[in-house]
């Protein structure tokens, strides 16, 4: 769902049409899929700068 709104930046409701859901669910599961992301980013160790 993150990929079709952000990468193919579709709106939620051509992303509900896509998948077969509600837009309101589109805009829920993508909030909550954020969230995870943001914190998995969050507590993810940091990569020293010689690594990168």
């Amino acid at each position: 769902m993150l990929v079709l709104r952000y990468y193919e930046q579709l709106s939620d409701a051509e992303i509900a049409k896509v998948l077969g859901i509600s837009p309101g669910t589109v805009r829920s599961q993508a909030f909550r899929g954020l969230d995870k992301l943001r914190s998995s980013l969050s507590s993810a160790p940091a990569t020293p700068r010689s690594m990168r």
